[in-house]
Parts: structure tokens; C-alpha cells; sequence
């Protein structure tokens, strides 16, 4: 039985990298460190890997992204871009770790919480994509594509009004997922 893939397009559209990360990240209130060089070495196959999934090649950018975290395990960047391909293959359980990954190393970054939401979303468990969604809220509460999910959870929890002013405030932000859901579900 073939495996659904999700689109690319939609792929690049969830995974904001964010390749200029330093050599040191926090990990549980340890710095861990790298060689300077390790860790450039790292951020270049974060390209690499990008680069291949642009191109649709997903199995070679997999290989890319696991090459950056076997070099460099603090690089959260590869841990979300890791993440975002196996979602692409239809890999939930491995996309679900990857992001929780990325989170565990860097938690100010909002996009990691809304990658992990994405994913809960497909496994069918709803508050825990909701709660992600809110925490990736908090954190940039200018991000529409999290507001255009978040409806999109909350419509699915039978919550409507919460989904239509969610969607609306997406519209602020030129969501157009969010403009289409409105004009179905909010008159």
C-alpha cells in the first residue's frame, strides 16, 4: 500500500529555517558546544537538505538533514527540517519526535511549536495540536499560519466562533486558507 506524501510546496510553506544558528543552543540549561567548524558544516547540509526538498527529492534531504544532526545534535534547525521531510513521507511518529526535538533545544522559536501542532493535527489529537498552537502564538502572535490552524482545530472541536475569529485575524496576515474558511463557515 503506497503511503500518502504531503506536497512540498506545503512543506516549505510550514518550515520557516532559520539557518544562521549560532554554534551553542541551550539544552536543558546546559550549553553544549561544537566546533565552529562542525557546526558550519552543519548549517551548510540544513542547505543541502532544503535544496533537495525544493527539488522534491525528499529521501536525499532526509539523508542531509540526519548528516547535520549526527555532526551537530544541538542544531534544532536540522531537528525542524528533519522533521517538516518526514512529514512529507508520511513518517507522523518520526515528524512528531523531530519537532519535539527542536522544541526540547529551542523553545523561543514559535515556528518549532507550530510544526509539532501540524503533525498533531494529523494524528487526530486536537488539544495537543491546540496547545502547541497557542505557545507558538505567545511567541510571534503575528504568525497567520498559526492563527489559520488554530481555526482550523478549533472547527474541527466543534468550537465555531473561535475558529471564524481565528480565521479573521489569519486575514491581517494574508492568510488565504483562512479567507476561504471564513467564507464557508462564518456567515
Amino acid at each position: 500500500m503506497k503511503q500518502k506524501r504531503y506536497s512540498i510546496s506545503v512543506l516549505a510553506g510550514i518550515l520557516v529555517i532559520s539557518l544562521l544558528w549560532p554554534a551553542c543552543v541551550h539544552s536543558g540549561g546546559n550549553r553544549q558546544k561544537v566546533s565552529r567548524e562542525d557546526s558550519l558544516l552543519s548549517v551548510d547540509l540544513c542547505l543541502k537538505g532544503l535544496g533537495f526538498a525544493l527539488n522534491g527529492k525528499l529521501e536525499e534531504s532526509l539523508d542531509a538533514y540526519s548528516e547535520a544532526i549526527r555532526i551537530n545534535p544541538w542544531n534544532a534547525t536540522a531537528y525542524g527540517g528533519r522533521g517538516m521531510i518526514r512529514l512529507g513521507l508520511s513518517d507522523l511518529e518520526g515528524a512528531y519526535q523531530d519537532a519535539s526535538r527542536a522544541i526540547e533545544l529551542d523553545s523561543t522559536n514559535a515556528d518549532w511549536y507550530g510544526n509539532r501542532a501540524y503533525v498533531e493535527m494529523l494524528r487526530g489529537n486536537l488539544p495537543g495540536a491546540l496547545n502547541d498552537l497557542n505557545k507558538s502564538l505567545q511567541l510571534n502572535p503575528s504568525y497567520g499560519w498559526a492563527y489559520t490552524k488554530r481555526g482550523n482545530v478549533k472547527y474541527m472541536m466543534k468550537d465555531i466562533s473561535g475558529a471564524c475569529e481565528d480565521w479573521k485575524i489569519a486575514i491581517g496576515y494574508n492568510e488565504t486558507e483562512a479567507m476561504d474558511s471564513v467564507h464557508r463557515h462564518c456567515f
